[in-house]
């Protein structure tokens, strides 16, 4: 069947409407309505990626953030190896939950990853393709990350050149704890554990995986990859700079408010190094986090 040729401007959809209205039954005018409704909706959530344009009419997005990272801290490996390490934490401020689903055919077969948009009734209402391929987390998380969930990178303060970069494999969020109320945070967690990252199953052909609204996935600071190597890094001002939404695959309502920063003085003595906190991008009164052991968030046991 021949579809029609859906027009790809506002100018050619009115002369192309005046067109099919006179010259085309009333079916075929209400398919060629609803295809140039459907291109409008795509068109809409591709300027979401690209931080561009209003909401998709009717879709519940997500959006996306960073909690200020805490704990920063240096530990000394016995290679020798120093590591910066900090506790992160991924937000979700939006109207809908972050909803990812990843299916493959078989085990060593290439993943289909999807993001899943839900409607307010809780159903999938739109399905959107997202271009990477989940890792499995055997260094002792035991279950499927999704990558470039959220990404991190160390900066010299003076003059912005980056010094190092977080190689977190990626994450498998759920709701591990509350962080704001919001017109549209549920109750209860409704991705309240890992069992959508299929925990201990390697082999595993289907994974999906949530963050709802007002709930922060928390990764403490003794997690595997919460680091940065700084071995050598000279004493100095220096900026660890988080993203959320690392690669912009994630469909979101507002990117702008992605990126969070935390400003530290690194101090080497005879006695190694440490770490003094200076500033954030919060604009919150901070404190030196060097010998805290608390979370602020709470998070994974």
């Amino acid at each position: 069947m021949n579809r029609p040729s859906v027009p790809d401007s506002p100018e050619r959809l009115a002369r192309y409407n005046g067109t099919v209205s006179l010259g085309l039954s009333r079916s075929k005018l209400v398919t060629a309505l609803l295809l140039a409704a459907l291109l409008a909706g795509t068109n809409a959530v591709a300027a979401r990626r690209s931080g561009a344009g209003p909401d998709p009419a009717g879709l519940l997005l997500p959006d996306l953030t960073l909690a200020t990272s805490t704990d920063l801290r240096v530990i000394t490996l016995r290679n020798g190896e120093e590591q910066l390490r900090f506790t992160s934490a991924v937000v979700n401020v939006g109207r809908g939950p972050l909803v990812v689903a990843g299916r493959r055919a078989a085990p060593g077969q290439p993943w289909e990853v999807v993001q899943q948009i839900m409607g307010a009734d809780g159903d999938v209402v739109r399905e959107f393709p997202v271009r990477v391929q989940p890792v499995w987390g055997g260094d002792g998380h035991n279950h499927w990350h999704v990558p470039a969930v959220a990404r991190y990178r160390l900066l010299r303060l003076d003059d912005g050149t980056e010094v190092g970069t977080n190689h977190k494999i990626g994450f498998c969020f759920f709701d591990n704890d509350f962080y704001l109320s919001l017109p549209r945070t549920p109750p209860y967690p409704e991705f309240p554990d890992d069992t959508g990252c299929a925990h201990g199953d390697r082999s595993a052909r289907r994974i999906r995986m949530g963050l709802s609204v007002g709930f922060a996935d928390v990764y403490r600071w003794r997690m595997p990859g919460q680091s940065i190597d700084i071995t050598g890094l000279p004493a100095g001002r220096y900026r660890l700079e988080g993203k959320a939404n690392g690669d912009d695959e994630l469909v979101e309502s507002d990117p702008t408010n992605n990126v969070e920063w935390v400003d530290f003085q690194l101090i080497r003595g005879r006695r190694g190094a440490k770490v003094k906190i200076i500033g954030d991008g919060r604009a919150r009164p901070v404190q030196d986090q060097t010998d805290r052991g608390e979370l602020v968030l709470g998070g994974r046991p």
